[in-house]
C-alpha cells in the first residue's frame, strides 16, 4: 500500500472511531431521546462499522452518502429541538 494512502486510511479510521464514540453519549438531562434520534444513531453506527471493513470504492462512496444523509437528519432534529426549547 502506498504510504500516503495508508496515512489517509489511518486518519479516516480515527475519525470514524471518534464519530462512533460520540453517538453513544447520553442526551442532556431533560431531553429524552426520541425514536427518530435513536434510529438515526443506530444507522450512523451501522454505516461507520460497514465503512471500516469495506474496500470497494463504489460501495464506500454509497456508504459515505448514506452516512452524510443520516448525520444531516440528526443535525436537523437537534436544531428543531433547540428551537423548541428556546420558545
Amino acid at each position: 500500500m502506498d504510504p500516503r494512502a495508508a496515512v489517509c486510511a489511518s486518519k479516516e479510521l480515527s475519525t470514524l472511531s471518534r464519530d462512533r464514540r460520540s453517538l453513544h453519549e447520553e442526551p442532556p438531562p431533560g431531553h429524552p431521546m426520541n425514536i427518530d434520534t435513536f434510529i438515526e444513531r443506530q444507522n450512523i453506527t451501522h454505516y461507520l462499522d460497514l465503512l471500516r471493513s469495506e474496500s470497494d470504492p463504489a460501495k464506500r462512496e454509497t456508504l459515505q452518502k448514506l452516512l452524510a444523509e443520516e448525520k444531516a437528519k440528526e443535525a436537523n432534529h437537534e436544531i428543531r429541538s433547540r428551537i423548541k426549547d428556546a420558545k
